[in-house]
């Protein structure tokens, strides 16, 4: 690995003043779009851990459990646990 890493500084250094800013423009694009991909895969894996916790939540109380026993269950806050029951009320 370390062989292509030296090769390929040993070709970007013999580019051109042009072909260097089309390279760099080529590569804030490229690290522009990966973070924005892991911004939103990160985004939806959140949204979809709320989403199941909610339906976890729902269940636990279709059984009966008390706000602190779903706290204990998902590793909520009896708080965090009595927001979600309000907003599941809600909908």
């Amino acid at each position: 690995m370390k062989g292509i890493e030296e090769r390929e500084v040993a070709e970007i250094a013999k580019f051109t003043p042009v072909e260097l800013k089309e390279y760099e423009d080529s590569l804030k694009t490229y690290r522009d779009l990966k973070n924005s991909l892991d911004t939103a895969e990160e985004k939806g894996e959140a949204k979809g851990e709320a989403k199941e916790k909610k339906a976890t939540i729902r269940r636990l109380l279709a059984s009966g459990a008390s706000v602190d026993i779903i706290a204990i269950a998902t590793g909520m806050t009896e708080a965090d646990v009595k927001l979600l029951i309000n907003e599941i009320s809600k909908a």
